[in-house]
C-alpha cells in the first residue's frame, strides 16, 4: 500500500473530542501497515462547539446542521476524498450533510447494520444502547428490518444518559468506573430481555462499556466505523465502491 493508492480521510470529530480520538486510533490499528508511510492520511476536524445533537432532536435545541455542513466542506476542500463522523446521533442529519459536498461519507449506521447482518445474523433480538436523541429519532431502525430492535426502559435509559453526560459521565470527566458500572447493568437489563447482542449506538459508549463487560455480542460502532473508512481508502478487503 502506498500513499498513492489510499484516500484521503477526513473526520468530522469534536463530538465528542475522545471519541474523535479513540476513532483516529481505531483507523490505525485497522490499518495494514508496516511503516508510517503505509498509513492513511487523515485530516481530523475536532470541532467541540457543534450544537448538541440530541438536544436538538427532542428539546428543540440548535440545529446541528450548518455545523456539520461546515465541517464537512473545510475537511472536501483541505483534501479528503471520504468522510466519517464519530457521532451517531448526527447521523439523523446525515443527508443534508451528503448533500453538501461532493465526496461520499461513510455512515456509521448503515455500515453498523451490515456488521451486526454479518456477524451476528443468528441474532433475533439486538439491544441498543444509545443516546435519547438517536433512540427517538429511528436512526438504527434498520436493525430491525430482520430482526427485534429494544431499547432500555425509561429508568434504565436515563442510566445510559446519566453514564453519557452526567457528573460522572464520559463527556464530563472521561472514561470512569462509575460510567462503566450504569452502562453494564443497562447492558444486562437489555439481555435479561432477551438481547442476543448489544449495539453501542453512541460512540461514547466503548468509552464506558467493553466486550467482557457484556454477556452477549457487543458491536463496537467505532470499530465498525474505522474497518469500514479503512476498507475504503485502501480498497481492501474487497470494499465497496462508494
Amino acid at each position: 500500500m502506498t500513499a498513492r493508492a489510499t484516500r484521503t480521510v477526513g473526520i468530522i470529530g469534536g463530538m465528542g473530542p475522545e471519541a474523535t480520538c479513540l476513532l483516529f486510533q481505531r483507523i490505525i490499528r485497522a490499518t495494514p501497515a508496516r511503516r508510517d508511510q503505509d498509513h492513511l492520511h487523515v485530516i481530523i476536524n475536532c470541532d467541540p462547539s457543534v450544537p448538541d445533537r440530541t438536544a436538538a432532536l427532542v428539546a428543540g435545541g440548535e440545529s446541528p446542521v450548518a455545523s456539520l455542513v461546515a465541517s464537512a466542506q473545510l475537511l472536501e476542500r483541505a483534501g479528503a476524498h471520504l468522510l466519517a463522523m464519530p457521532c451517531v446521533t448526527a447521523h439523523a442529519f446525515v443527508e443534508p450533510v451528503r448533500r453538501a459536498v461532493g465526496v461520499p461519507l461513510v455512515s456509521l449506521v448503515e455500515e453498523t447494520a451490515r456488521a451486526v447482518n454479518e456477524q451476528c445474523g443468528h441474532a433475533r433480538c439486538v439491544g441498543l444502547l444509545a443516546t435519547d436523541g438517536t433512540v427517538r429519532s429511528g436512526v438504527f431502525g434498520c436493525l430491525g428490518e430482520r430482526r427485534q430492535l429494544i431499547v432500555p426502559e425509561a429508568a434504565q435509559q436515563a442510566e445510559v444518559m446519566a453514564a453519557i453526560y452526567g457528573p460522572r459521565g464520559v463527556k464530563t470527566v472521561g472514561p470512569n468506573a462509575e460510567a462503566s458500572r450504569r452502562m453494564a447493568a443497562v447492558a444486562a437489563d437489555l439481555v435479561r430481555r432477551g438481547a442476543e447482542a448489544i449495539v453501542a449506538g453512541c460512540t461514547e459508549v466503548p468509552l464506558a462499556l467493553a466486550a467482557g463487560d457484556v454477556a452477549m455480542p457487543l458491536m463496537d460502532t467505532l470499530d465498525v466505523l474505522a474497518r469500514a473508512v479503512v476498507r475504503e481508502a485502501t480498497g481492501a478487503c474487497g470494499g465497496r465502491t462508494l
